[in-house]
């Protein structure tokens, strides 16, 4: 996952699943058009760069426009699913599911797994799931020429952050809890093989000690896996693409499914979100919005078993497809002592999140709906926008210096560039997406072809 922070003096934090906050102006305005769709849905029940994002609430009080409806709570969201796995997408994404793979208890690893690819494919992804407090991440990906994208044991090298970002992976990837996603290409650099066959295998474990001093340990037993892809005519990626988002509310700052259509303070986080998301040529498709237990105003944690980022998580069961946004009224990482360098503002699921897949420990963004103030009136849009471009793949396009410079694997984002929307720092004012940045989002399968609108 990551994160991202409003630094509380100088800095923000580097490397955890979140992301340092985006910037405090908007990089566009204007009329940007309404949604293919709006519909409100009552659900039940309710990485890693570090880097607080958002500080305590701000209440602004009650939305403008129509009165909220008082919506259900509900107590389940969805179908029951095992264990933390989450259940496919009925419709999104082409998924096909490998069924359920046994890790040797040994090593940890899984026996190889192969997925042949459409002549038309332009990416590819896996996205692996288990129980919680179970990290997973892709190893030993090979492609039909033999070429290794992903080495085995990456997660064992002190050059790839303890097993949390693959810096030496031709196809930078990261590990996750619970649920671990893995996409080719991560970087322009890459092009995937249509009609080819990939080989890779599943690595999990759990951990024992803290901080920079964890031990991995090989878990043996039962997770699931599920290989997606994305089509174009001719195998050409796109220029252009469409993302329907789901808006899950938990009561925070007066906001619901009812209301929040309505409210001024969405409607211009969804209007700075999509002019950030038009230099990539993506634009919003059909927006859902429901509520969630109010339980999850304030979430407090996203590491270790049964955290509350994956409580939260999982409450995007029953949602139609789509990347989920949890708005909540504050996160916090009391364990981690990681509000000491900001504010929290945003964490994503993972780089990339689930794909096909939702209504696991992982399957969402969640964003602080009242950042501090002085944040600036467009912090709420942009950071949908920063944690979102997580989701779809992009890492921080610098991070935090005295973390060794790291930076991404996109050869056309300058080093240190404060105005690129995936810099690390909150309110560094950024709103830029490079078109190689570009690229690599409009590759992830969870953005739909123009052309199927029409369908």
């Amino acid at each position: 996952m990551m994160r991202r922070f409003v630094p509380l003096l100088l800095a923000a934090i580097f490397l955890a699943c979140g992301d340092s906050d985006p910037g405090t102006t908007a990089d566009a305005t204007g009329d940007l058009g309404a949604p293919d769709v709006a519909t409100t849905d009552t659900a039940g029940g309710a990485d890693s760069q570090p880097g607080p994002d958002a500080a305590g609430p701000d209440t602004p009080g009650t939305p403008d426009g129509a009165t909220p409806d008082s919506a259900a709570d509900g107590s389940t969201a969805g179908p029951d699913v095992p264990a933390d796995t989450g259940a496919p997408q009925t419709s999104g994404p082409q998924l096909t599911e490998l069924g359920t793979i046994e890790l040797d208890p040994s090593t940890g690893l899984s026996a190889p797994l192969t997925l042949t690819l459409p002549s038309d494919a332009v990416s590819l992804a896996i996205t692996a799931l288990g129980a919680t407090g179970i990290g997973l991440s892709v190893e030993d990906l090979r492609a039909p020429d033999s070429q290794v994208l992903m080495p085995l044991n990456w997660t064992k090298s002190p050059q790839n952050g303890g097993g949390q970002v693959c810096v030496t992976c031709l196809n930078r990837a990261s590990s996750a809890q619970a649920a671990s996603a893995t996409m080719v290409p991560m970087a322009p650099t890459l092009s995937v093989a249509p009609g080819g066959t990939y080989t890779f295998r599943v690595f999990g474990y759990t951990t024992t000690g803290s901080g920079f001093f964890q031990t991995q340990v090989p878990y043996g037993g039962p997770i699931q896996v599920g290989v997606t892809w994305k089509e174009a005519p001719g195998a050409a990626l796109p220029p252009d693409g469409v993302i329907d988002l789901n808006l899950h509310f938990t009561g925070s700052d007066g906001l619901n499914a009812g209301g929040a259509p309505f409210d001024t303070r969405i409607k211009k986080a969804l209007a700075d979100f999509e002019a950030a998301y038009a230099q990539a040529g993506i634009r919003i498709g059909r927006i859902t919005y429901r509520d969630i237990d109010p339980i999850y105003q304030v979430v407090d944690g996203y590491l270790g078993p049964d955290n509350d980022f994956e409580a939260a998580a999982r409450q995007t069961a029953g949602s139609p497809p789509g990347i989920n946004l949890i708005f909540v009224r504050e996160i916090l990482d009391t364990a981690s002592s990681a509000g000491a360098f900001g504010f929290i503002l945003g964490i994503s699921g993972g780089i990339p999140g689930p794909i096909g897949y939702t209504g696991n420990g992982r399957s969402a963004v969640i964003i602080d709906g009242s950042p501090p103030a002085g944040t600036g009136d467009s912090t709420v849009g942009l950071t949908m926008a920063h944690e979102v471009g997580h989701f779809l793949g992009l890492f921080h396009s610098s991070e935090f210096p005295s973390f060794n410079q790291l930076h991404d694997p996109i050869p056309d984002t300058p080093e240190n560039d404060t105005s690129n929307l995936m810099y690390f720092e909150g309110g560094s004012a950024g709103a830029k997406l490079s078109p190689q940045q570009s690229a690599v989002m409009r590759g992830n399968p969870w953005i739909r072809n123009v052309e199927e609108d029409a369908k």
